[in-house]
């Protein structure tokens, strides 16, 4: 500032104020007619200035005569210069950083549901997010899981198991005498007839056995043969044979009968054991349903000859 003494006709002394740019401080700017305040997203860091400067893009000022601008804090953003404040992040997006121009939107497995968040949260288990930008996690559908946090899509139950609930974590093995040969399914399938499964978590069920039936369905064993009966043939779902006329079949369980030896006859199906032929009478030929006579001039006194 500067004063200029002037006489007046009535001898009055008048001071005449006249302000320079040179008299402005940080904060302040030279309009042309006196220093003025910055006004609110704009600062002035130096002395002695005709103008004034915006607060870049992620920062802002909101008061007047500041010599600095300040950065916008985690969770918003200012794309714009000169603002006076900042931008909150809207839902499904975020801004971890300081004095940032833009937001980024949270990626697949995160989620955010509310707004000015510096972070996203993960998806928990049997949840998924497979878009960007989201709000809430989605469910994983019966027949998948997810097992883990953060994840952008679920997994499909592999063979041998199955989930018919959603939003799980895990799959379940099929039970004994069930099978799923596919991935991705809600349930078991139970053997079907002539089979069985005696383990969990199968992908196929195994066929029954010669010297096996079953004729039910969902089973976890077979039934054996009876004494007197044979199976020959894998994955039956009937009923087993009976031995045949001059056949036995000591034990269950069994894939052929037995022939009747020498000195021996069946003249019955579906047998166990074999007639011994009676004193006087012999059968020199196996698997026979009678025994001869001894001829003329001949005898046997015990059993079973041949």
């Amino acid at each position: 500032q500067y004063s200029f003494p002037q006489k007046c006709p009535n001898f009055v002394a008048v001071v005449v104020v006249v302000t320079t740019p040179n008299s402005c401080v940080a904060g302040q700017y030279h309009n042309g007619a006196s220093c003025v305040d910055v006004g609110i997203g704009q600062y002035q860091p130096s002395d002695a200035q005709t103008g004034y400067l915006e607060c870049a893009a992620g920062m802002y000022q909101d008061q007047t005569g500041q010599h600095f601008c300040k950065h916008c804090p985690v969770g918003t953003y200012q794309p714009s210069v000169g603002q006076a404040n900042c931008i909150p992040t809207a839902v499904g997006n975020y801004q971890p950083a300081e004095g940032q121009a833009s937001y980024l939107p949270c990626p697949a497995g995160f989620v955010q549901n509310k707004t000015s968040q510096p972070n996203c949260t993960l998806c928990p288990p049997g949840y998924y997010q497979n878009s960007t930008g989201q709000t809430d996690c989605e469910q994983c559908l019966p027949g998948f899981y997810n097992p883990a946090y953060g994840q952008a899509s679920c997994l499909p139950c592999p063979s041998g198991m199955y989930q018919d609930q959603a939003a799980q974590e895990y799959c379940i093995l099929c039970p004994r005498g069930t099978h799923q040969p596919n991935s991705g399914h809600t349930a078991c399938i139970p053997c079907p007839l002539g089979y069985h499964e005696p383990a969990i978590g199968s992908s196929a069920c195994k066929q029954c056995p010669v010297g096996t039936i079953q004729t039910l369905q969902g089973q976890y064993n077979c039934t054996k043969c009876n004494a007197g009966e044979y199976q020959d043939e894998t994955g039956n779902n009937n009923t087993c044979k009976l031995c045949a006329l001059g056949q036995f079949s000591v034990m269950t369980g069994q894939a052929n009968c037995l022939t009747c030896g020498e000195g021996e006859l069946q003249n019955e199906t579906g047998k166990s054991f074999c007639h011994q032929c009676s004193p006087g009478y012999f059968q020199n030929q196996t698997g026979m349903t009678f025994c001869y006579s001894c001829p003329p001039g001949s005898f046997r006194e015990m059993e079973g000859a041949s």
